[in-house]
């Protein structure tokens, strides 16, 4: 195999990464899982239906996030994000979920993590 340039001479290096550590983290998951569950209901919103009401984070800390995601998913909603929306309202669904994305991430050895793209 050649041998690949490390680091950011290589074009789009951290973007590879992260669609490779992404793919990876997706297939450790139960493909009948809570998360599974959402990411499959995420996947069929449609592009244009998702991005409608979508503006940029202002603020990445634990406040901030919190106030986007309620911005972000208060109000009315096309039909597909509202099965998000529903998703999410049940405890059991948000509480697997969990579980299941810290299983994958003590599995891989590292985790997501949330960075104010400037």
């Amino acid at each position: 195999m050649a041998e690949m340039p490390e680091g950011p001479a290589q074009p789009f290096w951290g973007e590879i990464k992260q669609v490779q550590l992404l793919m990876l983290l997706l297939s450790t998951l139960p493909t009948d899982g809570k998360l599974s569950e959402a990411l499959r209901i995420a996947l069929a919103v449609p592009q244009e239906e998702a991005c409608a009401r979508l503006e940029p984070c202002p603020e990445i800390t634990v406040l901030g996030l919190r106030s986007w995601l309620n911005l972000m998913w208060a109000g009315e909603h096309g039909p597909a994000m509202q099965s998000l929306v529903e998703w999410q309202r049940k405890g059991e669904n948000v509480t697997g979920a969990i579980r299941e994305l810290i299983e994958a991430q003590e599995k891989l050895g590292f985790m997501l993590s949330i960075v104010r793209k400037d």
